[in-house]
C-alpha cells in the first residue's frame, strides 16, 4: 500500500513539475488537533506520529519520525524506496538540508508543501533555505489530501458544552481578551489553535478518550466574534448561548472570506501557529506577537 501511494504523489509531481513535495501530519489548529483530514505522512505511510515528516522526490524520498516508531517505520515502508531516520521533531533545517542535497544538480527546481497546514514561520524559513542552498522555489498552494485521498475524512461533527464550576462566561473571557490585545496595540486576532478557540467559548475540544470533537477559527474584532466552524457542527442550544456571549457561528469554509473583509485597523496573528496560506489572506496590518490566550488561561 505504501508503495503504491508514493507511487500516486510521484505521478501527481510529474504533472505539476515538482521536484520534491514536503508532507506532514500537522493540520491547522494547532500541534495537538490530531484529526485525520490532514494527516498527510499517514495517509502516505501509516505512520501515526503527528510529528512525522516525509519528504518525496521522483526517484526516493526521506521519512522522519519517533526513535519507538523506527522499526516499525521501516518494515512498512521496506519496498517504498525511502530512508527512514529517527527523529523526535524534524527541524525545517534538516527538512531543508536532505532536500537541497538530494536535489543537487536536477533541472527541475520547484518543491511544494501544503501551507494550509504549516506555519507561517515555518514556510517562510523553508523558503529562504532552499533559495539560499540550492536556488530551489517553494509552492505551498496544493493541497495533498484533497488531491490525492479517494475518500477524504471529514471535520469532526461534534461541538459540546463545556460545563465547570466556577467557569467565567464567553462574553467575560472575550472582554479580557480584547483588553490584552489592547495591551498589545492590536485591534482583533484570529485564534487557530482549536484548544484556545473551545477555551474561550466554553467548548470540550476532546473527549474523555482524547478524540477531537471540533476544529474550527475564532475572529475577534473590537466588537463582535465570529467562530468558524463546519456546517451543521452547532446544535441549536450551543448557537443560542454563543449569540448571546456576542459570537456569531459561520461555515469554516467562509473563513478567508471573512479575514479578508475584516475591518479594524490591524489584526494580531501568532506566526508560529497560524497557517502560511492563511495567514497571507490578511488584507490588514499584522501584529506579528503570540496569541494572548494560553497567558488568560493560566490566570
Amino acid at each position: 500500500m505504501a508503495a503504491h501511494r508514493f507511487d500516486t504523489v510521484r505521478t501527481m509531481m510529474a504533472e505539476e513539475h515538482l521536484a520534491a513535495v514536503v508532507m506532514t501530519n500537522g493540520s491547522p489548529h494547532g500541534k495537538d488537533c490530531d484529526i485525520a483530514r490532514w494527516k498527510e505522512v499517514e495517509w502516505l505511510s501509516g505512520i501515526v506520529d503527528l510529528t512525522a515528516v516525509a519528504v518525496v522526490t521522483a526517484r526516493g524520498g526521506m521519512v522522519w519520525t519517533a526513535s519507538h516508531l523506527l522499526q516499525e517505520v521501516r518494515d512498512e515502508l521496506g519496498d517504498a524506496g525511502v530512508m527512514v531516520t529517527e527523529k523526535a521533531v524534524a527541524g525545517v533545517g534538516d527538512v531543508a538540508r536532505w532536500i537541497v542535497s538530494t536535489l543537487n544538480g536536477s533541472s527541475v527546481t520547484e518543491v511544494a508543501a501544503n501551507g494550509s497546514c504549516m506555519s507561517k514561520r515555518y514556510v517562510d524559513e523553508l523558503i529562504a533555505l532552499l533559495r539560499q542552498g540550492g536556488g530551489l522555489t517553494l509552492r505551498s498552494n496544493i493541497d495533498f489530501m484533497g488531491r490525492l485521498s479517494a475518500q477524504r475524512p471529514s471535520l469532526p461533527s461534534v461541538v459540546e458544552e463545556r460545563r465547570k464550576d466556577n467557569e467565567l462566561t464567553t462574553s467575560e473571557k472575550l472582554r479580557r481578551l480584547r483588553r490584552a490585545l489592547i495591551r498589545q496595540s492590536a485591534d482583533g486576532q484570529l485564534v487557530v489553535d482549536s484548544s484556545e478557540v473551545a477555551w474561550l467559548l466554553n467548548l470540550r475540544d476532546h473527549d474523555a478518550t482524547g478524540k477531537v470533537l471540533f476544529c474550527g477559527f475564532l475572529l475577534v474584532d473590537s466588537q463582535k466574534a465570529t467562530f468558524f466552524v463546519g456546517d451543521g457542527n452547532v446544535d441549536c442550544v450551543v448557537d443560542s448561548r454563543l449569540a448571546a456571549d456576542g459570537v456569531d457561528v459561520a461555515s469554516y469554509g467562509d473563513m478567508a472570506k471573512s479575514l479578508r473583509s475584516y475591518l479594524e485597523y490591524n489584526i494580531l496573528i501568532d506566526p508560529e501557529q497560524t497557517p502560511y496560506n492563511i495567514y497571507n489572506k490578511v488584507e490588514r496590518p499584522i501584529v506579528n506577537l503570540s496569541s494572548p490566550v494560553p497567558l488568560l488561561m493560566n490566570e
